[in-house]
């Protein structure tokens, strides 16, 4: 079951998210975070609602460890937010991502990008998670939602 996080954790995530990838905290401002099993972290439009029995509150965007790993479902819901550690790829490159391509090498051309979870975006929008180490970015896109794409 789904618990609001406390405002001390709340805050390490959003300013995590916020410090890594440039999104104005002010996003945030009406959003309340809650805890799901496995570090599962869900965001809900305030006002939240009351939770009776419910399994899950909101879109899960990170998930919290040792670290706090975005999702594609954070990417894709912020994305024109997004200010740094944005890797733009070409229409061909993102189909074979999103087909499961595990590592590419990082373009030539990135800026404000550093070691650490990364945003892949195409045409300027952002659409899955990665992970960039050592000059490679390493496909994060969970093997259920791989696709075969035909056009981007």
């Amino acid at each position: 079951m789904s618990e609001r996080i406390e405002r001390d954790e709340v805050n390490r995530i959003i300013t995590a998210l916020c410090e890594r990838f440039g999104v104005d905290e002010s996003v945030f401002e009406d959003c309340a975070l809650y805890l799901g099993s496995k570090g599962k972290v869900y965001l809900h439009h305030l006002p939240a609602p009351e939770i009776v029995g419910a399994a899950i509150v909101g879109m899960h965007i990170a998930t919290v460890a040792k670290t706090v790993k975005p999702t594609t479902n954070f990417f894709q819901t912020f994305g024109r937010h997004l200010r740094k550690n944005v890797v733009h790829v070409s229409s061909d490159v993102a189909r074979e991502m999103i087909i499961g391509q595990e590592v590419l090498a990082l373009p030539q051309d990135c800026e404000e990008v550093t070691t650490g979870y990364v945003a892949i975006a195409c045409d300027g929008r952002p659409f899955m998670c990665a992970f960039l180490k050592d000059g490679e970015i390493r496909n994060m896109l969970s093997k259920g939602r791989r696709r075969v794409v035909e056009l981007i």
